[in-house]
Formats: C-alpha cells, structure tokens, sequence
C-alpha cells in the first residue's frame, strides 16, 4: 500500500514537472492574473466566451452560476432599452432654411447633425424623426421630397447643395481682409462676425490652422476709430487672441460706462427721425416762402408799370392853356359871346364887363 502510495506522488510529481516545463512565463503571469481575480468556477471553456469576459468593464463576482455566454444577450437588451428610451429625448433646433426664420443657421443644425453621428447615441432612424420634427418651411419640403428612406448623409449632402456657402477662396479671403466692425455692433458680435469668415477661409485652404495672428490683425485693423485707439497698446503686448479680445471687452464695458447715455439703442433711430422731420418742415418753409416771394415779385412789377403809364399821361398844369371847352355866356343886355378864356367875340383870359359866364 505505502509503495502504491508513493508511484502516485511519483507520478503526480513528474506531472508538475511536465506542466511546469511546457508553461511559459507569459501564460504563467497570466495565470497568476486569473487567481488574482478570485474566480470560481468561471465555466470558461471556449475562446468567444473568454473574450467576452475580457470585454467587459464590469467587476465578476464569485458566482458558481455566473456564465459568460449571457454577457452579449445583457449588452444587446440594455442598448435596445436605451434606444427604445432615447426616441423621446432626441430634439433637434428648428430649421426653416428661409433667411431670418428658425432657431439656428445652416452651419449650425449641420454641426448638430455630425455630432449626432459622431457620438454614436441614437441610431440613425432616430435622428431622422428628429429631423421630420425641427425641419420647418423650404427645408420641410426638401426632406418630403427626398422620401421617407432618405438617410442621414444624404439629407445632409442635400441641404448643403441648398443652403451651403459658394464662396470661393478669392472672395472669401476678400471679405475677411475687408472685416469692419459696424456702429451699433459689439465686441463679442463683431469677432464672432470674423470668426465665422476665418473659419471658412481655412476649409476653403485660404489661410492655415492655427494662424491667429492673421486673426487677431483683422480683428484689431477693422475696429472703430475710438476703440482701436485705446486697444492700439494691448495688440501690441498681447499675442494669444483670445486674450486680447477679452480685453477688447474690457475696453467696451469702459467706455460704455464713461458714456451711459449710449446705452440706449434707440436713440440714434429718433435722432435721425428727428433730422427727417425737421427736414421736412425746413423743406416745406422754404417753398413756402419762395411762393411768397414769387407773389411780391409780380406785385412789384405790376406796380412799376402802373407808376410808369401815371407818369406817362400829361397833368392837369399840362392840359391848362392847350385846350379848354367852349363855354357860351349869356348876357342879357349886350352880346352872347362864346368865350374860350377871354376875348371880343371869343375871348381868351375873361369876357368883358357884364359878360355872365357859363357855369356847367
């Protein structure tokens, strides 16, 4: 009995020595690695199944029942759950496509498209009924036409070809040199103005990534008078963008503070208002007075020539002596003379004695 004894701890003892010298130090370390975690009785009898669990994040319990052949099934059922609960939480902004309607730009509901389909979260029949839902007015009618199994990329592909910059790099370049910061525009509207053209160039290849100075210049070359006066020493110590357009800011909310009547943005509006009303009444005024003028003017002339014929005609110094009317006296005892100022039987200058004169 003791002799059979000691063949089987031979045996067992060549065994180890058989094992120990066909294992190498990677699958002992390995090995080493599977006592660590502690398992009991894994059950993994295949590659697919020893896979999974390597797979998996989660921590595996000591579980005499635990098999991993059921990890798959619990990763499909938990992504199904996810999806079948996500289709009330996909809301995308609302784009008409029309100028001046809807939430966002075209650039902006693409970039919300692309990051759905980066981020991998919905499937891509969700992000369609999302996109049945935001699409409003022109863009609506352009996702009907293209029908119900449309896909994503085609929708988009689509859209761009409709709603997509054409600029090219000649006159996109242009308009970014070009960059002027408007009246009543502030700092954060005018570079995020810039901004936009910037990266526009750099898709079209008209200027590099990363080439903020370009960026900065522009920013700093088309502010107002005022303002680019008193930035003039931060551009000039200054070179992250970012940092010199929050002092730009800075800028702005001092000069709003120096100037707190400006605050009002109406107020331009009812001073040009005023102007045109003004205007108006200066306008009407002085036509007006030029229809007054232009009266006085012909009463003036109409005047002169009166004065003119009056000085003309002879007065009455100018008829005495030229020519009187025949007056006939009558007297009763002597001669009826017809007397034309005086004389015997006409006389001229006075009749004489007893004559009586004619008193018409």
């Amino acid at each position: 009995m003791a002799s059979k004894k000691s063949e089987i701890e031979e045996i067992e003892t060549v065994g180890e020595e058989q094992i120990t010298t066909a294992i190498s130090e990677e699958d002992k370390l390995l090995l080493d690695a599977f006592h660590a975690m502690k398992l009991k009785n894994p059950k993994v009898n295949k590659e697919q199944s020893l896979k999974l669990m390597m797979e998996e994040d989660n921590t595996v319990y000591e579980d005499e029942h635990w098999n991993p052949s059921t990890i798959s099934e619990e990763k499909d059922e938990v992504k199904q759950k996810h999806h079948l609960a996500s289709y009330h939480f996909l809301k995308l902004s609302k784009f008409y496509g029309d100028e001046g309607k809807g939430e966002v730009t075209w650039p902006t509901f693409k970039f919300e498209l692309e990051s759905l389909i980066v981020e991998q979260i919905f499937s891509e029949e969700q992000i369609l009924l999302g996109l049945r839902r935001a699409l409003m007015g022109t863009a609506g009618d352009i996702l009907r036409r293209l029908g119900p199994k449309a896909s994503v990329q085609k929708v988009i592909q689509k859209f761009e070809s409709t709603f997509g910059a054409v600029d090219t790099k000649e006159t996109i370049l242009r308009k970014f040199y070009a960059s002027q910061q408007l009246d009543s525009e502030s700092i954060a509207g005018y570079t995020s103005r810039v901004e936009e053209i910037y990266t526009q160039a750099i898709k079209l290849g008209g200027i590099q990534m990363g080439d903020e100075d370009s960026l900065k210049s522009v920013v700093y070359q088309g502010l107002m008078k005022e303002m680019k006066q008193r930035a003039a020493y931060k551009f000039d110590i200054i070179s992250d963008y970012d940092k010199f357009k929050i002092e730009l800011r800075k800028i702005e909310l001092e000069m709003k503070t120096e100037k707190p009547e400006q605050k009002k943005c109406n107020a331009a509006v009812n001073i040009d208002e005023r102007k045109q009303t003004d205007m108006a009444e200066v306008k009407s005024l002085l036509g007006k007075l030029n229809s007054r003028i232009d009266i006085l003017e012909k009463e003036r002339i109409q005047l002169k020539e009166e004065l003119r014929q009056i000085a003309q005609q002879p007065t009455y110094q100018q008829y005495a002596g030229q020519h009187q009317p025949l007056r006939y006296n009558f007297n009763p005892g002597g001669r009826n003379n017809f007397n034309q100022g005086g004389g015997n039987n006409f006389n001229r200058g006075g009749g004489g004695r007893g004559d009586v004169p004619y008193r018409g």
